[in-house]
């Protein structure tokens, strides 16, 4: 398992530094990126409040709404990316939002006001990570270009999309019961761009491979309440930074979680952010060859050849679109996560 209890405690980056683009502040947060994974950030006071009141109010709708009333809002999960979705087996349930959905069902007015405002105040965050990793980046290849147009734009208008598997989404995750590895949420990586996790309530659970100590490490264990948040990449930033920075390999271990009808407050509420690029910006051709020969499934000329893709007109939608849709068919898995199993990409 590569797995240690216990990690090195790294103090959370002030998000406030990282918006100024303080150079140490943009220097550390990209670096702990790329060696270990993860960066930690601290959360301004208006999200920590949203964070702790949206976790308070997802409690309550899982543990009171009854299975039958929550199916109403489940979709078809190979189509769809929001909604209900119940996985006993796994122990957890998971209600995924995108505000910009217009077919998109709400148990009712407070659930959906609620995961909005976390939805776009998380939205802004990643928005700053993004360009204080962006500053950092041009500052050390000392490129000429007008990096701030190009990071600044990579997630604008990113919510409505005609691609419903890559794009921005909320997830409010409710595991009430801990299982084996293999059976909750094992190691996987994530689509997008940013991953951002603010701490949950109840079991700490997150863990993040270190690639500096080539160990998982916990990430949440130390956190005392809901003012950090753990910072990862996704396959899309690796994508874009030419493999700068890996997309970070995490999972979920809970220990000691408990049936949901026991009313023990030992369990956990979790909303994982993923923030995508617009699905519409058209992606560099040369990007997009490496990244589609290394998923080990057809090179880019093939499927130009079955008119999957159109090099000339790729985009970061049309492309993680149809790579999902191919790897889920490959690997004849369903679709459990924004990304499927690390293993399964070795």
């Amino acid at each position: 398992n590569y797995y240690f209890p216990g990690m090195d405690a790294l103090p959370p980056i002030p998000f406030e530094l990282l918006a100024k683009r303080d150079k140490k502040s943009t220097e550390l947060f990209s670096t702990r990126l790329r060696r270990k994974g993860h960066a930690v950030i601290s959360l301004p006071k208006k999200v920590t409040q949203t964070v702790i009141s949206t976790h308070a109010m997802l409690r309550e709708y899982f543990d009171k709404e009854s299975y039958k009333d929550k199916m109403k809002y489940s979709l078809d999960r190979s189509k769809y990316r929001y909604g209900f979705w119940p996985s006993p087996d796994m122990g957890k349930e998971v209600f995924q939002v995108r505000p910009s959905e217009k077919n998109a069902l709400w148990p009712s007015f407070k659930f959906r006001s609620q995961t909005e405002v976390l939805f776009e105040e998380l939205h802004q965050v990643g928005e700053v990570c993004l360009m204080a990793l962006g500053s950092f980046l041009h500052d050390i290849k000392e490129e000429t270009s007008d990096w701030e147009k190009y990071w600044g734009s990579l997630c604008k208008g990113c919510s409505p999309s005609d691609f419903p598997l890559a794009s921005t989404l909320l997830d409010c995750f409710h595991y009430y019961d801990s299982k084996p590895l293999t059976k909750s949420c094992d190691a996987h990586i994530d689509y997008s761009l940013l991953t951002l996790v603010p701490t949950a309530s109840g079991l700490p659970g997150l863990q993040v491979f270190d690639w500096s100590a080539s160990r998982f490490v916990d990430v949440e264990a130390q956190s005392k309440d809901a003012s950090t948040c753990v910072v990862m990449t996704g396959e899309s930033m690796g994508w874009i930074t030419e493999g700068w920075i890996s997309s970070s390999i995490h999972r979920v271990v809970l220990e000691n979680a408990t049936d949901k009808k026991s009313c023990n407050p030992q369990r956990r509420i979790s909303t994982p952010f993923l923030l995508f690029s617009n699905p519409k910006k058209i992606l560099c051709a040369a990007h997009e060859r490496k990244y589609l020969e290394s998923s080990k499934l057809k090179t880019s000329e093939e499927l130009v050849s079955e008119k999957i893709l159109q090099l000339e007109s790729v985009t970061f939608g049309k492309s993680l679109h149809e790579l999902i849709k191919a790897r889920r068919k490959s690997l004849k898995c369903g679709p459990l996560y924004s990304g499927d199993t690390a293993v399964a990409y070795a």
